[in-house]
């Protein structure tokens, strides 16, 4: 038969140890490595300009072209991804990579849409 202080240590014994493993429990779930965010679509793969450099550079080349070089023209989204690659340049990067495919590409300044060239 056990005495009452002997029923007393158990039952605060017993509580002390589940107390400790709620503890940890929470303790554990608070630490654990949070899971990775979802890859991001194809189509915006072009803003990771160090694994995706190839598609970095082709969609400069399409907001140097339909914006005619001009940075004022891009929606605000492309000119701070502009700017975060260029350390702040995006509308020069802009303007002179619309030169350059104006002059090796064969684009005009003002391009006439005719019936002929759709």
């Amino acid at each position: 038969m056990q005495s009452a202080e002997g029923r007393e240590m158990k039952f605060f014994v017993i509580g002390a140890v589940l107390l400790l493993g709620l503890f940890l429990f929470f303790v554990s779930r608070a630490t654990a490595p949070k899971p990775h965010a979802p890859l991001p679509s194809q189509r915006y793969l072009y803003r990771d300009y160090v694994e995706h450099g190839d598609l970095a550079a082709k969609q400069v080349d399409k907001l140097a072209i339909e914006t005619h070089g001009d940075i004022s023209k891009v929606s605000p989204d492309d000119r701070d991804w502009l700017d975060s690659m260029t350390g702040g340049h995006g509308a020069d990067l802009l303007r002179m990579r619309y030169r350059y495919l104006s002059a090796h590409k064969g684009l005009h300044q003002n391009p006439v849409k005719t019936h002929s060239n759709k």
